[in-house]
């Protein structure tokens, strides 16, 4: 129960960015659907671990569906921005594991989608398993790819978890927590453009006295990677690294979110809503958790869940402009979205694409929508 909780926590603050230099495409905005799209309308109920991904025309899905067993699946589908599905729903995984928590990035013509796989047999019974994707119509490119890293030079056997994934140059960089030490240790590796591992695990804070956990990895346009993770140690702070170098602590604060610039950051401490500038993020909400940065030109988009009682959570949206002020506050008019994973995915300056799953447990569904706080 512990681990299927906090994988429904490492999911509920994923972002994917637009380019840093502006806008891919102006096509989408206008042909933005208005209204609640649902993303899985024929699929069953506990449709959970919503993540999104803009390619410059579409926007493409990954979630998790259960499957007759009781065991959940990955699944991934394409849309148009006016609604139009043009990649149908379909499994990316294999095997009978408890799949969980996907990930996914677009790179030129080809999509990563990255999870948890969770087989049972403890101590060792975590595994990250990704897909390539060929971005045109889904077809996969390869088989499954069980994440082997070797650390230090040695195949690396332990627990793998938190799967963040993001384009970099011809291929890709991934984030996870591997267990080691008898904890958990952020992490980044290097993947060429089929999946393939390129060196050792990096890991930017190698102290033992400090739990690591849901890990967010963006590339911004220089290539520079930006990683942001939670650490618990004496009290839970939110964490930095650039490049795989040497973390440094943003201050008190959980579950942190960076956009893709590596600028601004945003995390939830005590309760409250902080986001700002790297080194000087300030309280922006009273009252909220899972903070989401999406980062679109010089600025970009921030939001957070508000708890109404117990898994229902309002929605809210800001933009924020160059110098991370945060604009007025958008409800996005849910009173029932469930803590399993939301994203905030920047389509334009101006408009951003919102998914989330809502309803009364066990009956999530998943959906999303275009908005223009």
């Amino acid at each position: 129960m512990l681990i299927l909780l906090l994988a429904c926590l490492n999911s509920t603050n994923k972002t994917n960015d637009t380019d840093s230099d502006g806008p891919p495409v102006p096509d989408c905005d206008a042909a933005a659907f208005d209204g609640v799209l649902p993303l899985d309308p024929d699929g069953p109920d506990t449709q959970i671990h919503i993540a999104s991904a803009f390619d410059g025309e579409r926007i493409w899905m990954a979630w998790n569906r259960p499957s007759p067993s009781g065991a959940f699946q990955v699944f991934v589908s394409a849309m148009d921005c006016d609604g139009t599905v043009q990649v149908a729903p379909f499994r990316v995984d294999t095997g009978p594991e408890n799949q969980l928590d996907p990930a996914l990035a677009v790179n030129g013509d080809r999509v990563l989608v990255a999870w948890q796989s969770d087989n049972s047999n403890f101590p060792d019974n975590l595994d990250l398993r990704y897909r390539v994707l060929d971005r045109v119509d889904g077809a996969p490119v390869n088989e499954v790819i069980e994440l082997a890293p070797t650390r230090a030079g040695q195949l690396f056997t332990g627990n793998l978890w938190m799967a963040s994934v993001a384009a970099d140059g011809d291929g890709w960089v991934l984030a996870g927590t591997a267990g080691v030490d008898g904890g958990f240790r952020a992490f980044l590796v290097e993947l060429d453009a089929d999946g393939m591992t390129l060196g050792d695990l990096i890991e930017p804070l190698p102290d033992p006295s400090i739990t690591q956990q849901v890990p967010q990895v963006v590339v911004d346009s220089e290539g520079t990677a930006h990683l942001v993770f939670l650490g618990s140690g004496e009290v839970d702070e939110a964490y930095y690294s650039e490049d795989g170098g040497p973390a440094v602590s943003m201050g008190e604060g959980s579950f942190p979110s960076i956009g893709a610039q590596g600028r601004f950051i945003g995390f939830s401490r005590q309760g409250a809503v902080w986001f700002g500038p790297l080194g000087s993020p300030q309280a922006v909400g009273p009252d909220g958790n899972a903070v989401a940065v999406g980062a679109a030109g010089a600025g970009g988009f921030v939001g957070w869940y508000k708890n109404v009682s117990g898994f229902a959570n309002e929605i809210k949206i800001a933009r924020f402009d160059a110098s991370g002020v945060v604009g007025a506050r958008l409800d996005l008019g849910t009173q029932t979205a469930a803590p399993y994973g939301w994203n905030l995915t920047p389509i334009s300056e101006s408009l951003v694409f919102v998914a989330w799953q809502e309803g009364e447990s066990p009956a999530f569904r998943t959906y999303g929508k275009f908005i223009r706080p």
